[in-house]
């Protein structure tokens, strides 16, 4: 996974502080393909309203749907939005469940730990790691399809204002304008695609900058089918981007 997960030591093993968050990542999948035993002998159906960001539409939905498509009884309704759209809708009761960096008053579940990048063309590729105020006053290409708000949150704790000259809600246009040399830009390890390395330069941030992807839902929410089910589902469908949407280290 990029960083090691047990230090061996004289007096035994630990887990390091990744170990720790990939344990708990383990236990929620196991307790997800708990759940479906549980329900396995249940007629599965209904309708879920589910929440997602783009990027998750993209990562996470194909394996989800195909899961979904073994319940002829159940359907599934999605929704696009950004982070906080996403918690807003789950709170709210227009979503039954969402899957966001953003919380807001929702029950959580943690899928994986994501690590958010500077983002630059190839040509403009850093050496290494970068410190946030290097951004400073620096051409800047903001993300407002998702993670806008959790960027504008770093910027002002660490109290720099990059130059935002160009807006993208797509991360296919944000990786084609960076990578054009328009500017530098910000996005976490699930939003770049399978051939990213080909478009775009990218570099983790000192301290690292990582944040927790979550499921979503509300204690509203049953724990029966067709819910469990999907719930269960989302875990699986996710559990393989917790080895590559972070800790990648490159």
């Amino acid at each position: 996974v990029g960083v090691p997960l047990v230090l061996r030591e004289r007096k035994g093993a630990r887990l390091t502080a990744a170990g720790e968050q990939a344990l708990v990542s383990a236990q929620a999948a196991l307790e997800a393909i708990a759940r479906i035993g549980r329900v396995a002998e249940q007629p599965v159906e209904g309708k879920v309203t589910l929440a997602l960001t783009n990027s998750a539409s993209v990562k996470i939905a194909p394996a989800l749907l195909a899961k979904v498509a073994r319940y002829p009884a159940l359907s599934i309704e999605i929704l696009l939005g950004t982070d906080r759209e996403v918690a807003d809708w789950v709170e709210h009761g227009a979503a039954d469940i969402g899957l966001s960096f953003e919380a807001g008053n929702c029950r959580t579940v943690p899928l994986f730990q994501d690590e958010f990048y500077v983002v630059t063309s190839l040509k403009q590729a850093p050496r290494g790691p970068l410190c946030l105020q290097e951004l400073d006053g620096e051409a800047f290409i903001m993300s407002t399809g998702g993670c806008a708000p959790l960027l504008a949150a770093l910027f002002d704790e660490a109290r720099i204002r990059p130059r935002v000259i160009l807006s993208a809600n797509d991360m296919g246009a944000l990786f084609a304008l960076a990578g054009a040399g328009h500017g530098l830009s910000m996005a976490p390890g699930l939003s770049f695609p399978a051939d990213w390395a080909t478009l775009v330069a990218r570099a983790p941030l000192h301290p690292r900058v990582i944040r927790p992807f979550q499921m979503l839902d509300t204690s509203r929410l049953r724990d029966e089918p067709p819910y469990a089910t999907v719930k269960a589902m989302i875990v699986e469908a996710a559990a393989p981007l917790g080895t590559v949407a972070g800790y990648s280290g490159t």
